[in-house]
């Protein structure tokens, strides 16, 4: 027995070493690229001293980009079938062991001879970027789709990064861990990037220049354009719902009760156009619409705090405020009252004419909006208030742990 044991601890014993000087970890998604694979392996494992890892993981590749990376002597991680770059970058991020995670496409067009001096810009930096700065070994219409979408980023999410597709960057393993991601393809660096944008993390970068691609581009410029666009405008919702939700939410409804308001005592002529109850239906779902977005919104919000990095904003102030929760549950309270008021009194009508029919619809309509509105706005700030609790609760222990170092 004592045989068997001996070798098995020297074994971790050295794997432990191992670890302990690995400090950076290459990470290169690699799907049918035995061609430029070697390219980007044999000047970067020559770069490369003991304290980096390079990790290769196969996804799913039909070629023999597996064997080619195994010849060479890195760590190979395979899919059995394409899964997509996204989620080969998070099978490599998995298996690392540095405390920084580069990442580098396998098709030759990123400078390899840049890892070294993104890892070292990585002691100071929470994340280092490749910009290309030149663009003519990108295909017109991907060039097109960076243009576009670098720009929505900038707008949408106030980003300084300049090349947010780039495929050569490094993170501090810890920060990636906190990311969550889970896109599949290749909206994966838009995804890292809005999400590095709303950590506030420190970000350094670099200019490279970007080499003509070798062997067949995996990329599907509409198919996979469409899915960055819907990786952006999702993200949009998660992290800017002001913008995107609350805003309009609240435009909405107002309008919609104004409009209820004009036609409460009768029917509106414009010209040609005669506004009656049909009208008013349609504004009093469009209020409830209204109402039921600025909810959604400041849910979003609040749960991007608790749980996505997000700081507190004016949506989450307010609700921390007692003052504010009780003018809103005031308020819900008051309309279910004026809903009971104006019930009482159409029923009173319909007594004092003998049970006769009443043609009071515009009436009936407000009612019944009022009523549902009331409840509504009492169930979300209960709804809301959950979220609140949790918020406040981590804003305390931050001020203890700040008051105790």
């Amino acid at each position: 027995m004592e045989k068997r044991r001996f070798p098995v601890r020297l074994k971790r014993r050295f794997e432990s070493r191992v670890t302990q000087k690995v400090k950076h970890s290459v990470i290169i998604p690699a799907y049918n690229e035995e061609k430029g694979l070697p390219v980007v392996l044999k000047p970067l494992l020559g770069l490369l001293d003991s304290s980096f890892e390079v990790i290769v993981v196969n996804d799913g590749s039909g070629d023999g980009t597996a064997a080619v990376a195994e010849s060479m002597g890195v760590r190979v991680v395979s899919h059995r079938r394409n899964l997509g770059k996204g989620a080969a970058m998070r099978t490599g991020i998995r298996h690392t062991v540095g405390e920084n995670v580069i990442f580098i496409d396998a098709d030759g067009t990123y400078p390899p001879e840049t890892v070294p001096e993104i890892a070292r810009l990585l002691r100071q930096r929470e994340m280092v970027v490749a910009r290309r700065r030149d663009s003519e070994n990108i295909h017109l219409v991907n060039r097109l789709g960076n243009r576009i979408f670098s720009a929505l980023i900038r707008k949408f999410y106030r980003s300084g990064i300049v090349d947010p597709l780039s495929g050569l960057y490094g993170v501090r393993r810890s920060i990636l861990e906190k990311m969550d991601l889970d896109s599949q393809g290749f909206e994966i660096e838009t995804e890292l990037t809005i999400k590095a944008t709303q950590m506030k993390l420190a970000v350094d970068q670099i200019d490279i220049h970007y080499e003509k691609r070798i062997g067949e581009s995996k990329l599907r410029p509409f198919k996979d354009g469409l899915r960055i666009l819907k990786t952006i405008l999702m993200l949009m919702l998660l992290y800017n719902p002001a913008r995107s939700l609350i805003v309009p939410g609240l435009a909405l409804f107002f309008i919609s009760f104004g409009w209820m308001l004009v036609l409460l005592p009768g029917p509106v002529i414009i010209g040609r156009v005669y506004l009656q109850y049909h009208t008013m239906i349609f504004f009093s779902m469009m209020a409830m619409v209204g109402l039921q977005l600025v909810v959604f919104g400041s849910a979003i919000r609040m749960y991007a705090v608790l749980h996505k990095y997000t700081k507190p904003d004016l949506i989450v102030s307010l609700f921390s405020k007692r003052g504010f929760v009780r003018s809103l549950l005031l308020l819900g309270v008051s309309s279910i009252a004026i809903a009971a008021a104006f019930s009482i009194r159409m029923a009173v009508s319909w007594v004092e004419s003998g049970f006769s029919p009443i043609f009071e619809l515009q009436r009936a309509i407000f009612m019944f909006y009022l009523l549902s509105f009331g409840f509504q706005l009492l169930f979300s700030v209960f709804f809301l208030s959950v979220f609140n609790r949790g918020i406040q609760r981590i804003q305390s222990e931050q001020q203890i742990s700040s008051q105790l170092g």
